[in-house]
């Protein structure tokens, strides 16, 4: 993702259709449905904000996912006009709706394998 001069780059990206560069950089996808980010103590605060506000511009941009790595929770941010709303998971029982991109993601599997600090 470009905005202005600052290239971000998510933990995962999702495009539907055509993947559209930058003219100068086959490294910056423009046109992302969905935007994933795992949050790190390190990383939190930025993701959060002055990354989210970034990613906020990309008219093509549907879903921002925040995943916690230290706890089983996941907070999906759907566009809604202009308004961006929240949905919170919590549990290894819940199931992610990732309204953008038509899928149900069960926790579980999401964290499989991960131990989380006691």
């Amino acid at each position: 993702m470009e905005a202005s001069r600052l290239a971000t780059y998510p933990d995962v990206a999702v495009c539907c259709g055509p993947l559209q560069f930058h003219a100068d950089r086959r490294d910056l996808v423009l046109n992302p449905t969905l935007l994933v980010e795992v949050l790190s103590p390190s990383s939190e605060a930025y993701d959060r904000g002055e990354k989210f506000e970034l990613y906020k511009s990309m008219t093509s941009l549907q879903d921002y996912v925040l995943i916690s790595q230290d706890q089983p929770v996941v907070e999906v941010f759907s566009r809604a006009g202009k308004v961006w709303r929240p949905t919170v998971w919590t549990g290894l029982d819940a199931v992610i709706l990732l309204p953008s991109i038509n899928v149900r993601a069960p926790m579980a599997e999401l964290f499989d394998g991960v131990v989380f600090p006691g």
